[in-house]
């Protein structure tokens, strides 16, 4: 620990958690416009964590057991989004804290940042930790076609009863 957040020469192993972590969320993004947009009502330029919250909002409103599953997949995506824009922007730093007034504690590596809001996170970013929160992310892509076509069935399902043939 220490030196894994050196911009001159990262240590490989962060360097390659890194990489997966930015890379898994990057391709999650466009998964979640697919669930957003099936509750939208027209296009939008807003941004796509705007859109998860008034979607994942809409369909809790929907109350059907596939709209609870889709609104839960949109709140862990803001979640993910939330540390991804924490990682991306924070400032890189060692957390350490003082005992006793005398001895020093060093916690490892860590992103400290400061939202647009006042809201500060510190996240952890040792390999072991940035591997986790790419584990949430697959977890998230993994979900993302039974979510997609839980709502999209309820849809046509919706369609169709309002628009017997």
């Amino acid at each position: 620990m220490g030196d894994t957040y050196d911009i001159r020469d990262p240590a490989p192993e962060f360097a390659i958690s890194l990489g997966r972590y930015m890379w898994a969320t990057m391709n999650l993004e466009p998964m979640a416009v697919d669930v957003c947009y099936l509750v939208e009502s027209g296009p939008t330029k807003e941004p796509i964590g705007t859109r998860a919250t008034k979607a994942a909002d809409a369909y809790t409103a929907m109350g059907t057991p596939e709209a609870r599953i889709a609104s839960g997949w949109l709140q862990d995506f803001i979640r993910v989004c939330a540390d991804r824009h924490s990682t991306l922007h924070g400032v890189p730093g060692t957390w350490v804290t003082i005992e006793d007034e005398q001895k020093v504690v060093n916690h490892g590596d860590v992103v400290d940042h400061l939202d647009h809001k006042g809201n500060r996170r510190i996240l952890q970013l040792d390999p072991p930790e940035i591997d986790a929160r790419t584990s949430q992310v697959i977890s998230l892509i993994d979900r993302w076609a039974g979510v997609l076509v839980g709502v999209a069935d309820q849809a046509r399902a919706a369609t169709r009863s309002r628009h017997p043939r």
